[in-house]
């Protein structure tokens, strides 16, 4: 069934591009994690209830847990350590049954490579490939960060900004020009950062240009509109009722999973969250001197990229940063991981992979005279070929790479 918002040719871009996005398969955009209340104490009280524990690895049940009116699914007492890990993560965390626990929060601990699940064979599973998994056990990453006695929050912290990165930079673009962002605009737009458009990648820019719109509108045409979109999006509506669940239209949990994204946003030291959790904007903050000052936008970093390596713009490339934009924490580090000497001219797969993987690969090193290698904490690689996938100045390859260890030096990533 189509969707025909009541907008005129005044709103045609805020209609043709909300009636795409909602037709589309993946109409709720953004899905960083499964399970978005996860926040740093929690996360530590899991890595805790394992290694209590003191085993190797836990053997997951299949399917659901056991409902007696259907007759089917698992009995948690045939599985006893996932029985008592489930005990002890509910004991720490006040949250987690045996379903929500296996289907959510292991997925996401995966996907920040906190945990790593395993096949039957033991073999570790790609984080962002469902299904087959029959273990799962605590990283290699996370055991060596804990016999070293580090700062474990501070490395969980880090590990959901990485996967935050792209969202970060578009809502960070937007706030440069906009000064606040409202919930509702973001769960209409900006959770369509990098998602396709009219047959282009959807840019902060593009985002931020349907935000204008969207503002010179009436509050009545905004409340109808997003009236119209909830009552087409009811998954109890007679053209949904024989599809499958994953296939439905349904509005309010759209609404719930942006508005925990949103929340979570208040873990970034860029950002500040009202009391009502329903307006972001940029944070001030002190130098040196104690002076209090606001971030301005400022897009010298990347015509001086352009300028350095002699590139010219290109449509299936984009400029990326090697040290993640989200790990900014204050001015200082806001000046040094936003510059040029951090930033690498990409194509869209070589971006959309490194996006993919929590954006893990911060360490640059060259491969030969023209070509990069980016490497991760897994040792896994990702191959920079200039001309190819890459376009540099292969004069500056040396600067880049020195410029990285500094990077990685002076912050410990």
């Amino acid at each position: 069934m189509n969707l025909k918002l009541s907008l005129g040719e005044t709103y045609k871009n805020i209609r043709d591009f909300l009636e795409y996005r909602i037709l589309d398969k993946d109409y709720r955009g953004i899905h960083a994690l499964q399970h978005n209340r996860l926040t740093t104490l929690k996360i530590n009280g899991i890595i805790d209830s394992f290694m209590e524990m003191n085993i190797d690895y836990i053997e997951l049940p299949k399917g659901d847990e056991y409902i007696e009116k259907k007759n089917k699914g698992f009995k948690l007492f045939d599985y006893p350590d996932y029985e008592k890990f489930v005990k002890l993560v509910s004991e720490r965390n006040s949250q987690g049954t045996a379903n929500s626990i296996k289907k959510n929060i292991l997925v996401d601990l995966s996907r920040l490579n906190i945990i790593d699940r395993l096949d039957k064979n033991f073999k570790r599973i790609d984080p962002f490939v469902k299904g087959g998994t029959t273990y799962f056990c605590i990283s290699d990453e996370i055991k060596n960060y804990i016999s070293k006695d580090k700062l474990l929050s501070e490395f969980v912290s880090n590990k959901i900004k990485l996967l935050f990165d792209d969202l970060i930079k578009c809502i960070f673009d937007i706030l440069m020009e906009v000064n606040k962002l409202y919930l509702n605009e973001f769960m209409l737009f900006v959770t369509w950062n990098g998602k396709k458009y009219n047959n282009k990648i959807l840019s902060s820019e593009d985002i931020l240009n349907l935000i204008k719109e969207y503002r010179t509108m009436s509050l009545g045409q905004k409340n109808f509109i997003n009236f119209e979109i909830k009552n087409y999006a009811n998954p109890k509506n007679e053209w949904q009722k024989n599809l499958k669940k994953n296939s439905k239209k349904d509005y309010s949990n759209w609404k719930n999973e942006s508005q925990e994204i949103f929340k979570a946003l208040k873990e970034f030291s860029l950002f500040h969250l009202n009391e009502n959790a329903d307006e972001i904007s940029l944070k001030t903050f002190k130098d040196k001197n104690g002076k209090i000052f606001k971030f301005t936008r400022s897009i010298q970093a990347k015509k001086e990229y352009f300028k350095k390596h002699n590139v010219i713009k290109e449509l299936t490339f984009e400029l990326d940063h090697i040290i993640p934009f989200s790990l900014i924490t204050d001015y200082e580090s806001y000046m040094r991981i936003d510059n040029w000497q951090n930033m690498i001219y990409i194509d869209a797969n070589t971006h959309s992979k490194k996006t993919k993987q929590g954006n893990k690969y911060m360490f640059l090193e060259k491969e030969d005279n023209k070509n990069l290698k980016m490497s991760s904490y897994d040792d896994d690689k990702l191959l920079l070929e200039n001309s190819k996938n890459m376009l540099v100045n292969d004069e500056l390859l040396e600067k880049i790479v020195a410029y990285n260890k500094f990077l990685r030096e002076t912050y410990n990533f």
